[in-house]
């Protein structure tokens, strides 16, 4: 076929454009990130959440799914142990020290087990608490009065004492009171120090939105009602507790970012819309976040772990990425694929992604080699606990 002159540019145009949507869409990772191992644990629809043991001394990572329950060394990559699990969708993990010892507890439709975990090569089995205790999301936290407590997520918010917990003695868990704006179902749960107000405050996502309670009182702080969430998925605040990162459960909901002081302060009753939103890819959803302010780090699904800056709450922006999955993006009515949650190692800024197919990453980000808040001029306050000290006089150094 003969091909006029006029035609040639065009078709030039179109040759060039396809190889660059080629070239662009075979990117695995920006350059300023770095696989430092990736351990297949299970295979597919296997793992659902992550998380990195924060001590120095204790380079281990802990992942859970459907398939069981793993701890990972994070010098080698290698896996030192596995337990089966044999029923239930395991969810989430929280890990904890009481009296010398390391324990790691999990939650899902099978109900609340705890590990000890002191010896990462043989965990034990401590506690099996039925279908009863099921929940979604965990949260251990150390109280500004000493207490040692686990926040678990399911129907409602249960606290049990996790000394109590893990020496075998009659569950104690109090529940507590949520606000009508957000009944039963909840996704996930955090709790932080508020140092301007020296309050411990819990911040809650579920059906109706986001709601943010006093911890000593159980009195409603801040709710967040957008008519673009019916069911909240995860909930982060900022170390100065001024912001609140959050994910949706649809497809197409980006994490968006909500100020709440104007409704602490008391100038508005509610918040209704974010002040700033990201997302990936417009077509897709984030599951889980983690922030490590000014950074966010979200798993997101089949695009992947993204960090996001969001200095400018209103103009978030991608600082880098990692592509954990790079197989066909699932359909609307599927299991989705990918990037389920996401863990950030405080002393050395190590990064570890669970990806529901491809198993646990191990990443590194250029030029971020640690967080501690206080470097930012923030308190030093977030999903990492003191578990010596408590959050009290995290401001300072």
């Amino acid at each position: 076929m003969k091909v006029s002159s006029w035609s040639r540019p065009i078709l030039f145009g179109f040759g060039l454009f396809f190889l660059a949507t080629t070239a662009l869409a075979q990117v695995r990772a920006s350059r300023n990130m770095e696989l430092v191992a990736n351990v297949a644990l299970g295979g597919q629809n296997a793992l659902n959440a992550v998380l990195l043991d924060q001590h120095p001394d204790r380079p281990f990572a802990y992942a859970i799914g459907a398939s069981g329950f793993h701890v990972v060394s994070t010098d080698g990559g290698e896996r030192l142990s596995s337990v089966r699990l044999d029923s239930g969708d395991w969810a989430d993990l929280a890990t904890f020290p009481v009296e010398n010892r390391v324990f790691a507890a999990a939650v899902g439709s099978g109900g609340l087990r705890v590990w000890d975990v002191t010896d990462p090569a043989n965990p034990e089995d401590v506690r099996n608490l039925g279908s009863e205790a099921a929940g979604r999301a965990l949260f251990a936290y150390r109280a500004a009065d000493g207490r040692r407590l686990l926040f678990v997520a399911g129907n409602g918010v249960a606290v049990h004492d996790l000394s109590n917990l893990v020496s075998g003695s009659r569950p104690d868990a109090r529940v507590l009171s949520l606000p009508d704006a957000v009944p039963g179902e909840i996704r996930d749960v955090f709790v932080a120090w508020h140092d301007g107000s020296e309050t411990e405050r819990v911040y809650i996502a579920g059906r109706g939105g986001y709601a943010v309670l006093d911890l000593a009182t159980g009195e409603t702080m801040a709710l967040v009602n957008d008519a673009a969430v019916q069911l909240g998925t995860s909930i982060s605040a900022t170390p100065d507790g001024t912001h609140l990162v959050t994910t949706a459960n649809y497809r197409t909901a980006p994490v968006r970012i909500y100020d709440i002081r104007p409704v602490l302060d008391g100038t508005i009753s509610q918040v209704r819309t974010p002040v700033g939103a990201w997302t990936a890819d417009w077509r897709h959803h984030a599951e889980r976040q983690t922030v490590r302010w000014p950074f966010f780090f979200v798993a997101a699904q089949d695009d992947g772990l993204h960090v996001v800056n969001m200095r400018n709450a209103f103009e978030p922006y991608t600082e880098g990425f990692f592509r954990t999955w790079d197989g066909p993006v699932s359909k609307p009515g599927e299991p989705y694929n990918g990037a389920r949650d996401v863990d950030v190692r405080n002393h050395d800024g190590l990064i570890a992604v669970a990806d529901a197919h491809s198993g646990l990453y191990l990443i590194r980000m250029e030029g971020f080699q640690g967080w501690d808040g206080r470097g930012w001029g923030l308190p030093n306050v977030g999903h990492v606990q003191d578990w010596e000290n408590g959050p009290v006089g995290q401001s300072r150094w």
